[in-house]
């Protein structure tokens, strides 16, 4: 299924399993491979689908650096194929930790807007007083406008990907993602996710964080927020017991 990361194409479609039903977990490099750890096998997709194997088929589609908008874009064009009973979605980090001079969302309709205006932008960036301008004004936006994807453009990413899953019959389940050694920075950002599965039918929330930062940071984080092999085992656990539920 994974014969190397990152390969071309990947994330990968595999033909759904007769008898079973179907999760795909989407992720950032927490849930498809760290460059400190790239073996998919001790991840928590993995180890869930050996858990639960028989009855569900578990695909792993997290993507190093991706966010909800990624995410909402592929699902837009690979739906079908995907074909989920069930998404996973561990997100977070990357929507409010990677920072840019204003939001994916509003980068990429720049981009598609000025395609043809790339050598205008090559010459500019020739005079230096431009190029001291462009960063002073950047420093000037407030801090919630230079980070990929804000909160509230998570939410409507969310918003997509739910109503393209659940049209298709498949339901929602959203993960805070653990962030160490202090949660804090993600409290909006998993509030959120917490009042969109009050609110629509078909998305349910698990506060994974909560549960991960009940361990010292050390054995469940290689980092910031990569997974030790313990913290991979307790975030499929949890994801099981919540399975185990079902999800009327």
């Amino acid at each position: 299924e994974h014969p190397s990361y990152p390969t071309e194409g990947y994330p990968v479609a595999i033909p759904k399993a007769k008898g079973t039903s179907r999760m795909i977990a989407f992720g950032g490099s927490s849930t498809g491979g760290a460059f400190q750890n790239d073996n998919l096998n001790v991840f928590y997709p993995a180890v869930l689908g050996k858990k639960i194997s028989g009855q569900w088929q578990v695909i792993n589609q997290g993507v190093g650096g991706w966010t909800t908008w990624h995410i909402r874009e592929y699902v837009k064009t690979k739906i079908d194929e995907l074909s989920p009973d069930l998404v996973t979605l561990y997100v977070g980090h990357n929507d409010l930790l990677t920072f840019t001079p204003v939001p994916y969302e509003q980068l990429y309709k720049a981009w598609k807007t000025n395609k043809g205006s790339k050598n205008i932008g090559k010459a500019l960036a020739q005079f230096r007083i431009y190029q001291a301008l462009r960063y002073s004004l950047l420093s000037l936006r407030p801090a919630n406008t230079r980070v990929a994807v804000p909160v509230s453009h998570a939410e409507q990413n969310l918003r997509t990907i739910a109503s393209l899953i659940i049209e298709k019959g498949g339901k929602v389940l959203l993960l805070s993602e653990g962030l160490a050694p202090d949660p804090g920075p993600m409290n909006s950002y998993n509030e959120m996710m917490k009042a969109l599965a009050k609110e629509l039918d078909g998305v349910y929330y698990l506060d994974v964080a909560a549960k991960l930062h009940e361990y010292p940071s050390r054995e469940i984080f290689l980092d910031d927020c990569h997974l030790t092999n313990k913290g991979h085992s307790v975030v499929a656990d949890l994801i099981q017991q919540r399975i185990s539920k079902g999800f009327q």
